[in-house]
């Protein structure tokens, strides 16, 4: 037989540990509670409803640059009543260039009308000491005004219409501003042969032609030559 301080004998269980069997053994492990801040309440604004405006775009994205496209209110028809132009001379907002080529337009009107005055009176003022009573020079001046206050009131209205955005206009008045080139540039040249013959006459006619020369080139530059120009005709 052996005492308790014998060593084991083989196949015998080693004794059990210190709390073998006490409070705790075959009782179900107690529930832990829920973490810290389980269930309270949620922090200020969550849940709420966005401020105003909030996932919308900004006021005219995607919208065109003002100032390109057919003019606001104009309507895709050319205005022939006075009422109407002046209306489609004041809705319309066309690019800088091509505010600009109308202006020159305008200038040309204005240079053809004094200068058709001012070469009728000179006219009659040289030859009324060579013929007297010659009339030829005042009468060949109220014809040629006739005719220019016709094709000034057609060139404006050429020059509103190109204004308000319309191409057709625009390919007009690049023609005749073509045409109008060639033309002053033969007269600056046959200027110098009335100038030989008579002075004051031919350097009117230099002066004058060089600058409706120039304003026909600023038209046909002003009207093709920027970008956004393309944009805005239709």
């Amino acid at each position: 037989m052996t005492s308790p301080s014998d060593p084991q004998w083989p196949g015998q269980q080693p004794p059990p540990g210190p709390g073998y069997g006490q409070q705790g053994y075959g009782q179900a492990p107690q529930q832990q509670g829920p973490p810290p801040g389980y269930g309270q309440q949620p922090p200020p604004g969550y849940g709420q409803q966005p401020p105003p405006g909030y996932g919308q775009p900004p006021p005219g994205y995607g919208q065109p640059p003002q100032g390109y496209g057919p003019p606001q209110g104009v309507g895709p028809k050319p205005e022939f009543t006075p009422d109407g132009i002046k209306r489609q001379y004041a809705q319309s907002q066309p690019p800088k260039q091509v505010h600009q080529a109308f202006l020159a337009l305008v200038g040309i009107i204005g240079l053809n009308l004094v200068g058709t005055i001012l070469s009728g009176i000179l006219t009659a003022a040289l030859f009324s000491g060579i013929a007297y009573g010659y009339s030829g020079g005042i009468g060949s001046m109220i014809g040629q005004l006739v005719v220019w206050v016709i094709v000034g009131a057609i060139g404006l209205w050429l020059g509103i219409q190109m204004r308000a955005g319309f191409n057709w206009a625009r390919i007009v008045l690049a023609v005749l501003a073509g045409i109008g080139a060639l033309a002053n540039l033969f007269g600056v040249f046959g200027s110098f042969v009335v100038i030989a013959f008579v002075p004051l006459l031919g350097i009117l006619t230099l002066v004058f032609s060089l600058l409706t020369l120039a304003l026909c080139v600023a038209i046909l530059v002003l009207m093709f030559r920027p970008a956004s120009n393309n944009a805005y005709f239709h």
